[in-house]
């Protein structure tokens, strides 16, 4: 029965994870690039190194995302004047845009997973994903 569940679970992942990125293929943008476009929606001047902190991941993921998201119009990167230095870092018109559709798109695709189940249903599955990740966190100590 767990290896059913593991295996349900690995498939329920991979297909929501093509279902986005075939909804991303419209923008030009990979799967991990819009949790960078959320994080400077909402702290616009962010520079690279608290990116790097903020996001946890690596500076070399952060850098080439960067540069990915600079050259397809979604990011400008800004000398600050104080430091010249430093980048800070913020949506372009493109990006904002984008985001806002992003928002509105990944609810929707979301939404979708639990359409086919009711108020209750949620309710318990709820609890049995908190009862999971409990589950992983105690015995990662």
């Amino acid at each position: 029965m767990d290896n059913t569940l593991s295996n349900l679970f690995r498939e329920l992942a991979r297909t929501h994870r093509t279902a986005v990125q075939e909804y991303l293929d419209n923008f030009d943008l990979f799967i991990g690039q819009p949790r960078f476009l959320f994080e400077l929606e909402e702290r616009p001047g962010i520079t690279q190194k608290e990116l790097v902190d903020a996001l946890h991941v690596s500076k070399e993921t952060v850098s080439i995302t960067l540069s990915r998201l600079e050259n397809a119009g979604f990011i400008q990167r800004v000398v600050t004047e104080n430091d010249r230095r430093k980048k800070s870092l913020f949506l372009s018109a493109k990006g904002e845009k984008v985001v806002e559709q992003l928002h509105t798109d990944f609810n929707m695709i979301n939404n979708l997973m639990f359409v086919n189940l009711s108020e209750n249903e949620k309710l318990v599955l709820e609890e049995l994903f908190e009862k999971m990740i409990l589950g992983l966190k105690e015995r990662s100590r």
